[in-house]
């Protein structure tokens, strides 16, 4: 399990070691769409991969059924690459071609998907991205909220339990094994009077959202 400090590392340059050296063909952010959740701290899987697409040079996101996606070739001797699909705010409706079935995922490079499924049941988006593109759960990399640890820390780890959050358990749950790895951004402490539903579905106060940027 490693640990990052946010304050010395971007989440995209995380994900581009752990696609060189770990061979991730599916980077999976978990949140809820509609524009009513955007800015939730639930949502922090979304607002990383929407970053990651931007910094990868995305141009226009694909939408199915059951997701959002966008495919980019990336050479290990460089971050940015050349993207298919494209980039918006999940859940917005902006920049999103309607074409795009996920055979024509087939092929190399990296896979960015935005479950549209909602966060409890993001199993049934990822293993429809398993099963049509020859990935193993070993190749996904979900990136997530975690309200257990403290705003702005990041822990990354190569499986284990939900820790409590629906969207992995809903992952574990559908693809029968927790061995995938995710990465897990902080969005607490949470006070214990605080409902937990509550809290993942509110947005950050504004140094609250500070912090958050910062980590992203």
């Amino acid at each position: 399990m490693t640990r990052i400090d946010a304050t010395e590392h971007r989440l995209y340059s995380e994900i581009s070691i752990q696609y060189t050296y770990a061979m991730i063909s599916l980077l999976l952010g978990l949140g809820n769409i509609g524009r009513k959740y955007i800015g939730t701290r639930h949502n922090l899987g979304f607002e990383l991969l929407d970053r990651v697409a931007a910094k990868l040079g995305a141009s226009e996101r694909r939408r199915t059924e059951l997701f959002d996606w966008v495919k980019v070739d990336i050479r290990p001797s460089t971050s940015l690459g050349t993207a298919e699909g494209g980039l918006g705010t999940a859940g917005g409706g902006h920049g999103m071609s309607e074409k795009g079935e996920s055979e024509e995922l087939l092929g190399q490079g990296l896979i960015l998907a935005w479950p549209r499924t909602y966060v409890n049941c993001s199993g049934d988006a990822a293993i429809k991205l398993l099963e049509d593109n020859g990935i193993r759960p070993s190749e996904m990399l979900a990136l997530v909220d975690d309200f257990n640890l403290p705003l702005g820390a990041l822990r990354f780890r190569s499986g284990g339990s939900d820790g409590g959050h629906n969207g992995l358990a809903s992952l574990i749950e559908t693809l029968g094994t927790e061995d995938f790895p995710r990465l897990r951004m902080g969005i607490g402490p949470v006070d214990k009077s605080t409902d937990i539903v509550d809290f993942v579905l509110s947005k950050f106060t504004a140094s609250e959202r500070k912090s958050a940027d910062t980590m992203l």
